[in-house]
């Protein structure tokens, strides 16, 4: 399926105008009723990944490609993404993962970024480092920034092979 190119949603609500989701329309009162457009910016952390590959296709069709940022930290992977913006980014880097969410105005972050089990065992202080360290860095920078969304969706691979 093609993705849907629409880049927001448009909903009539009774509210004061809040400039970091929308624009007031130009003649619109200070208070009432109008038209808004609602305007999600989407982070994939971990975008090449096996969740991370069908969910940005999702999100760019519900979002729109313009409103998504497909991030892996091989340039390669990202090249199967034509349906979105994307950008290489090591999530361990804590400035740079803060840069890109203040510059795209980020309203919603999907960290899918890990070590499975069998390449963490092997290195288990990177594995730490990935896994916990950058959700750490994740969450603190969403309580900073005020962030209205946070997912750190868990695979198969967090449970023993007797569960």
């Amino acid at each position: 399926m093609a993705p849907l190119c629409r880049t927001s949603a448009e909903i009539t609500i009774f509210a004061p105008f809040n400039p970091k989701y929308n624009q007031k329309p130009q003649g619109a009162q200070k208070s009432g009723c109008w038209k808004i457009l609602l305007m999600e910016s989407v982070l994939i952390i971990g975008a090449a990944g096996q969740l991370g590959s069908e969910l940005t296709l999702a999100l760019a069709e519900i979002h729109g490609g313009e409103q998504v940022i497909a991030t892996d930290s091989n340039p390669k992977s990202l090249e199967k993404f034509d349906c979105c913006k994307t950008q290489v980014l090591d999530v361990m880097d804590d400035a740079a993962v803060r840069r890109l969410v203040k510059s795209e105005s980020v309203t919603q972050i999907y960290h899918l970024a890990a070590v499975l089990s069998a390449t963490g065992e092997k290195n288990p202080l990177f594995a730490w480092r990935l896994n916990m360290d950058s959700l750490l860095s994740i969450l603190e920078l969403s309580k900073e920034e005020n962030l209205d969304k946070i997912y750190g969706p868990s695979s198969i691979a967090v449970f023993g092979p007797n569960t």
